[in-house]
């Protein structure tokens, strides 16, 4: 079993305070949440100042893409935005029948034999 520090505790214990989010907004508020004064969820120099949140990336599957927030991400300051498809290699999980071999490989004919996969 896997042992957690006073940090991963407290951030648990106050993130179990929100409500289950039901929007990005609501997503980037408990990300970016500074309630525990001593261990918050979006770090900025505590533990003497050697503890940052370096930065938040938000994973829009809706609209495919991965969305990276500069400092809080309750201030909406977007750093860069990429569309998930320029990252995802074009293959038989996009149903061209083609391209890389994921476990179980294809009976020659375009289907899928052996494992099911999830790409995530």
């Amino acid at each position: 079993m896997q042992r957690l520090d006073p940090s991963s505790q407290h951030r648990q214990a106050r993130a179990a305070e929100f409500s289950m989010p039901t929007s990005a907004g609501e997503v980037l508020d408990m990300l970016g949440d500074e309630g525990d004064p001593e261990w918050p969820i979006y770090r900025t120099g505590d533990n003497s100042g050697l503890v940052y949140t370096l930065c938040t990336v938000l994973y829009d599957l809706n609209e495919q893409t991965m969305i990276v927030y500069k400092g809080n991400p309750k201030d909406g300051v977007v750093g860069s935005i990429t569309n998930l498809d320029t990252l995802m290699p074009k293959g038989w999980w996009a149903g061209e029948g083609q391209g890389v071999e994921g476990p179980g490989g294809s009976d020659g004919n375009g289907e899928r034999r052996g494992e099911d996969v999830a790409v995530v």
